[in-house]
């Protein structure tokens, strides 16, 4: 039930600020792959596609 809140955020990211996570990689900040955080536990992982205006969350990662 906890991860619900978090979850729902994360879903509308992608229409209000898809850029706003972390880099997956550190060492390619300006790549299209980042992370955000789900709560205090969780982890999302996806990518933005500018030129198609499409986000596609791969990996959702939650203890």
């Amino acid at each position: 039930m906890e991860a619900l809140r978090p979850l729902a955020e994360l879903l509308t990211l992608p229409e209000v600020a898809p850029w706003s996570g972390q880099p997956y990689d550190a060492a390619n900040p300006k790549a299209n792959m980042l992370t955000h955080a789900l709560g205090e536990r969780g982890l999302a992982t996806y990518v933005v596609l500018d030129e198609q205006r499409e986000v596609y969350l791969i990996r959702v990662e939650w203890p």
